[in-house]
């Protein structure tokens, strides 16, 4: 081939490879939609709750609950985490535990139930999730989720199954069981109770916020504005 038509080829090439992105990282769909959870608690798989959360995996190492009682912020909380505590309610903070939530917004305790929520159904349920990346809390609440809740026992534990995926762009679902204790809010909760102060900041399919929001972790307050220590 003469130096002419092997550059004219070298230049076609590159055209081509420039209009189909060649070499280019894909960019995340803004706020795609998570994939749907299923009908029947039947399809929940049998062991501890597994799966990849922002595209890493998740395995459960700990699961704890906390039912906050002032009025206009009643709720419960159960978190699971990839971190296991000496101590049975250990503050997860400092931990960077990354961590999938699945909040009732009600008062007393959840009964036991089968419910299914999602961005398209909202319920009195909703799940999200936390992690500690380059040295903010992010999460995403881009969820559609199966909950199964048994009734609670004797022992204030809430024994449960959830299926749940996150549309986050990176296709993290999560599925299993869990046996939640009981952990009571940390005294340094807003005692306001403004839901905004609940919310973690928008920024694309995920929030950023500098420090993660409730339930045995840190919850946000006037320190919450100080930048988090890695």
């Amino acid at each position: 081939m003469s130096p002419c038509a092997l550059g004219q080829a070298v230049l076609a090439a590159s055209c081509l490879c420039f209009l189909l992105g060649c070499g280019r990282r894909t960019e995340a769909t803004p706020n795609p939609a998570p994939r749907a959870a299923p009908t029947s608690a039947d399809a929940i798989p049998a062991g501890p709750v597994s799966g990849k959360v922002a595209g890493k995996p998740f395995a459960l190492k700990g699961a704890r609950y906390s039912l906050d009682i002032r009025p206009g912020v009643e709720k419960t909380d159960i978190v699971l985490t990839d971190v296991e505590t000496a101590e049975p309610c250990a503050d997860l903070g400092p931990l960077h535990a990354t961590s999938v939530w699945l909040r009732w917004t009600g008062v007393g305790v959840p009964k036991a139930e089968v419910v299914r929520t999602d961005p398209q159904s909202p319920s009195a349920w909703a799940a999200h999730y936390e992690r500690f990346d380059e040295g903010r809390w992010v999460g995403n609440g881009n969820a559609s989720a199966l909950i199964a809740l048994e009734a609670p026992k004797v022992d204030r534990k809430l024994e449960g199954s959830v299926s749940v995926c996150f549309g986050d762009g990176l296709d993290s679902c999560v599925a299993g069981s869990f046996v939640a204790r009981d952990c009571p809010i940390r005294i340094d909760a807003p005692v306001r109770g403004a839901p905004a102060l609940e919310q973690m900041p928008e920024a694309g399919p995920e929030g950023r916020g500098e420090s993660p929001t409730g339930a045995g972790l840190p919850s946000p307050s006037a320190s919450a504005s100080a930048p988090s220590q890695p």
